[in-house]
């Protein structure tokens, strides 16, 4: 069994949805995580095995989400939920 997307929900009218692209031998290649505000949309393409971008992307998405920049240990949890993606 593989998670292969999970759903964010963050202050009233924002979104996220992360899921993974699977590559040859349905081994994750990467991983589409798209933010879905009433005014904003935007989709991160983020290569499975580089952790740096992926911490960014999360960054980045907690501020989407909940409108203002997370604390490390805010970012860090929303970096692990993607993490069981890959």
């Amino acid at each position: 069994m593989r998670i292969t997307r999970i759903d964010f929900e963050g202050a009233p009218g924002n979104y996220a949805t992360a899921q993974c692209k699977l590559g040859a031998h349905r081994k994750v290649t990467h991983l589409e995580v798209e933010i879905l505000k009433p005014d904003y949309t935007r989709r991160y393409l983020v290569e499975a095995d580089d952790e740096d971008d992926l911490y960014r992307v999360a960054k980045e998405t907690f501020r989407h989400l909940e409108g203002f920049d997370g604390t490390g240990s805010d970012v860090h949890e929303l970096y692990r939920e993607l993490s069981r993606l890959i």
